[in-house]
């Protein structure tokens, strides 16, 4: 198969790469993201074409292909960031519209919201994401 690259990544192709590793096959990473198992492997099929490889090998059970496993690991990192970020608006506005753990990960590499946690918490994603620690 030829894939043909595009500059851009949706972030709910990359929520659909996740849901299919944590979750292990189409039907149930279809549940999870409230979308039909056609809607799965049609957004895979669109990240695989946007990144112009292939991410995963189609068996009973999903195994990512390397670059799948390296892809995984930043789509991970981006859910992480896309919670930091609402965490920090909704504390800025005063009036939390979601509320995450107190151990909620916030991450980025010059991150100084001051709150205390967050370097560390940043360093456990970034570990658990296989991504370099920065310092």
């Amino acid at each position: 198969m030829q894939y043909k690259r595009s500059r851009h990544l949706q972030p709910e192709l990359l929520d659909t790469l996740v849901a299919l590793h944590e979750h292990g096959n189409f039907k149930v990473a279809a549940r999870s993201l409230n979308v039909t198992q056609s809607a799965v492997s049609q957004r895979l099929g669109r990240l695989e074409a946007t990144l112009g490889v292939p991410l995963m090998m189609r068996r009973e059970h999903v195994a990512l292909t390397p670059a799948g496993m390296r892809v995984l690991r930043y789509a991970m990192t981006v859910r992480e960031l896309a919670l930091c970020v609402r965490r920090e608006l909704d504390e800025e506005a005063g009036d939390p519209i979601m509320t995450l753990p107190d151990d909620a990960p916030c991450i980025g590499q010059d991150h100084e919201c001051g709150d205390p946690m967050h370097g560390r918490q940043e360093r456990r994603v970034r570990e658990r994401a296989g991504l370099s620690i920065p310092g």
